[in-house]
Parts: structure tokens; C-alpha cells; sequence
């Protein structure tokens, strides 16, 4: 658990309680700031990356990142994957290796927030993607550099997910930047790119119109919990929880328009 986590006296805040799926080395010297370590470890097996902040189809973000080189072992697909930098996470070869990094749900009742990340190939991240948006190259990057900035991303607390996982991902972006050998070239191009994306879709107001049921009956009945990641996370008990909903919306208006006929 990251230190400072749990300590809050706002009562509808969600906590990051759970960072188990990162190096536990990495996560004992980010508390400690042991500065050594942390150089030891960032040093180790640099590659370049290709970052992409993704959405799914409820509207929840996360992180792409593609390995295409570096100074370990050499695959021939790497360094020919995306040579133009705008080009989609689609072109990258269903068999190549990518981590996902995200802001997730571990368990909603206990309003606890955990950071997530997996290694796996393309094949079975695609089919999660709804929309991309490309923000840039990220040479010499070490990946407890991913992890690390994924860390120094993730706040104390949050109050809602569709706010917070596109937040995360963004200052992800902006964090990963210190480590990343080419980060004076790139860093204004990074900040561009996400200022565009947020123009251009990713905007908390643009995916909040996406999902109109997540401002009245999440911050109504759960706390501040967008709807639309909560259906994800578990469908059936949002069904019950929307239905619930749209009775206690319209169970005002049924009832004026019955005594109205009554009186009438």
C-alpha cells in the first residue's frame, strides 16, 4: 500500500490502495526514496516505447505502451512496427508484446482504486480499443521507468472514474517524460498532443455527454462512481442500480400525473 493513501476525511473519496501488480523492489524504494536503487533499477533494459492513451467502449482510458527497441535482445519486428508516429496501435503486429497501464476499480464497496498493469500481446489488447490517441515516442525508457511514472500518476484519492482514468493516463504521460533519454525533444510535442486529444474527444465533458446516465445516477446512488466503468466492473448489480434509478426519476411524475386525473 503507498504510504499517505488512506488518510482523508472526505467520505466519497476513492483511495489507491492496491499497486500488487508493479515490481515490489520499485515500490519498496519509491516509498523509501531511496535514490540509489531507483537509479540501479532505471538503468536496466532500456527500450523505446510508443505510448498511446486508449478508451474502451464505456469510456474508460488506459494506457498502451509498444516496445519497438532497445538494448536488449533484438526482435526483427520492433524496430519496423510504426515508423510514422501517427499511425493507430492497429498496425502493430498481433503477436508483439505491449503493456496495459490503468486506473482501476479493486473493490468498489471499500472505494479502493488499484493501479493495473499487464504484459501480453497486442492480440489480446485490441478488441478492448474504442479510441486512440497517439502521444509520442519515448526513447531509452527502462520499464520500471513505466512503472515508476505510473506511481508518481496515481493520486491519493479520486471521486470519480471517468474523471480519474483519463487524468491518470494523462499525467502518466507527463510523468513518464523524466524517464525518457529524448524528453527535451519530445516534451512540448507530448503536452501538445494531449491538449489535442482533449479537444478531440478525451475530454472528461466529451465522454461524460457519452454516457448521460453517469452524472445524475452515479453521483446520486454511488458515491461519486461513474456509471458507465461501474457496468463494466460489474454488470448486473449496475442494471439493478440504473433501473432503480430511472423508477425514482419517473415515480414523481407518475404520481402527479394520476392524482392530476384524479382531482380532475
Amino acid at each position: 500500500m503507498v504510504e499517505g493513501t488512506i488518510r482523508s476525511f472526505d467520505p466519497l473519496a476513492y483511495y489507491v490502495n492496491n499497486v500488487a501488480d508493479l515490481d515490489k523492489e520499485l515500490v519498496t524504494a519509491y516509498k523509501q526514496n531511496d535514490q540509489d536503487r531507483l537509479k540501479r533499477l532505471l538503468s536496466q533494459s532500456k527500450y523505446d516505447y510508443d505510448v498511446f492513451i486508449c478508451v474502451n467502449k464505456h469510456c474508460h482510458a488506459f494506457l498502451l505502451c509498444v516496445p519497438i527497441g532497445g538494448t536488449g535482445p533484438k526482435d526483427p519486428w520492433l524496430d519496423e512496427i510504426m515508423p510514422d508516429a501517427d499511425n493507430k496501435p492497429f498496425d502493430v503486429p498481433d503477436f508483439n508484446f505491449c503493456y496495459k497501464l490503468e486506473l482501476a476499480f479493486e473493490e468498489v464497496a471499500l472505494k479502493m482504486y488499484k493501479i493495473k498493469k499487464a504484459f501480453s500481446i497486442f492480440k489480446d489488447v485490441k478488441d478492448s480499443i474504442h479510441k486512440s490517441y497517439y502521444i509520442g515516442r519515448y526513447k531509452g525508457t527502462s520499464p520500471y521507468g513505466l512503472e515508476l511514472a505510473t506511481l508518481r500518476a496515481a493520486p491519493h484519492r479520486y471521486r470519480v472514474l471517468l474523471d480519474d482514468c483519463v487524468e491518470f493516463a494523462k499525467e502518466f504521460c507527463i510523468q513518464l517524460l523524466a524517464y525518457a533519454e529524448n524528453w527535451r525533444e519530445i516534451e512540448e510535442e507530448v503536452n501538445n498532443r494531449i491538449k489535442k486529444a482533449a479537444a478531440t474527444g478525451l475530454s472528461i465533458e466529451t465522454l461524460s455527454r457519452r454516457v448521460q446516465s453517469s452524472a445524475l445516477l452515479g453521483n446520486t446512488f454511488l458515491g461519486g462512481l461513474d456509471i458507465s466503468s461501474f457496468m463494466a466492473t460489474s454488470p448486473r448489480t449496475a442494471v439493478v442500480l440504473l433501473v432503480a434509478g430511472v423508477f425514482l426519476i419517473l415515480y414523481p411524475i407518475i404520481v402527479t400525473l394520476v392524482l392530476i386525473k384524479l382531482l380532475v
